[in-house]
C-alpha cells in the first residue's frame, strides 16, 4: 500500500480519535457544569465579586470542553495563572483536531458521497440519496467558516494583548503604578479566547444534527 492509498486512513484515524476525545470532554464538561458554577461562585464571593455572574460563566465555560472553566477559576483566585505555553498548546490542539475531524474528514466523506450519488455513472440512486447529500453538504462549509472566523479573531486579540503588555513593560513608571485588574471585566477572558471552544462545539453540534437528518432522509425516502 503506497502513501496515496494510506491518505484516507491517515485522515480517518486521527479524526475518529479527535471526535472521541472532544466528545468525551464535552460530556464531562456538561456533567461538571453545575459544580463549576458553584465553585466559581464561591471563589468570586470570597474576592468580593458578583457570585451570580461568575456562576453563570463557570457553568457556560465548563460546557466548552472544561478547559475555559479552569482558566476562569485560576483568574478569579488570582494565584497560579495558566501559562501562555499551555494555552498555546491547547489552541493548537483544538484547531488541529477541528481542522482534521471537522473539516478535512467532512470534506473527504462528502466528496465520497458526491462521487457515489452524482458522478459515478454506475450508481442508480434515488431521491433519498440526493436529498441526504444536500443536507450533509453544508456541514464542512459551516465548519470552515467558524474555524476561520474564530482563528482570525483569536490572532488579532492576542496581538493586541501582547502589544499592551509590551508597552506596559517598557514604561517603568506605568509598571509601578498599574495594578492587576480584579474587576469582572478584567478577570473574565475575552470572547476571542473562548470562541475557539464555543465555535468548535457549535460546529460539532450542527454537523451531528445535519448528519442525523441526512441519514434519516436517506433511509426514509
Amino acid at each position: 500500500m503506497d502513501i496515496i492509498e494510506r491518505i484516507p486512513y491517515l485522515i480517518i484515524a486521527p479524526a475518529f480519535l479527535g471526535v472521541f476525545g472532544f466528545g468525551l470532554l464535552a460530556l464531562l464538561g456538561l456533567l461538571w457544569s453545575p459544580f463549576a458554577a458553584m465553585i466559581c461562585a464561591r471563589a468570586a464571593r470570597e474576592r468580593g465579586l458578583d457570585s451570580s455572574l461568575f456562576a453563570q460563566k463557570g457553568f457556560a465555560f465548563s460546557i466548552l470542553y472544561l478547559i475555559p472553566c479552569f482558566v476562569l477559576l485560576a483568574r478569579i483566585q488570582g494565584g497560579a495563572t495558566t501559562s501562555r505555553g499551555f494555552m498555546l498548546a491547547t489552541y493548537i490542539c483544538v484547531y488541529g483536531i477541528w481542522l482534521v475531524a471537522g473539516i478535512i474528514g467532512l470534506i473527504y466523506f462528502t466528496a465520497g458521497e458526491v462521487d457515489r450519488v452524482i458522478i459515478n455513472p454506475m450508481h442508480f440512486g434515488d431521491r433519498g440519496d440526493l436529498g441526504a447529500l444536500l443536507w450533509l453538504a453544508p456541514a464542512p462549509i459551516i465548519n470552515i467558516f467558524l474555524w476561520v472566523v474564530s482563528l482570525r479573531s483569536l490572532i488579532r486579540r492576542d496581538r493586541r494583548d501582547r502589544e499592551k503588555r509590551s508597552s506596559a513593560a517598557s514604561s517603568p513608571a506605568r509598571a509601578d503604578t498599574d495594578h492587576p485588574d480584579v474587576s469582572a471585566a478584567g478577570i473574565i477572558p475575552d470572547r476571542a479566547y473562548t470562541n475557539p471552544f464555543g465555535f468548535s462545539l457549535t460546529g460539532s453540534v450542527i454537523t451531528l444534527v445535519l448528519f442525523i437528518v441526512s441519514t434519516s432522509v436517506r433511509f426514509n425516502s
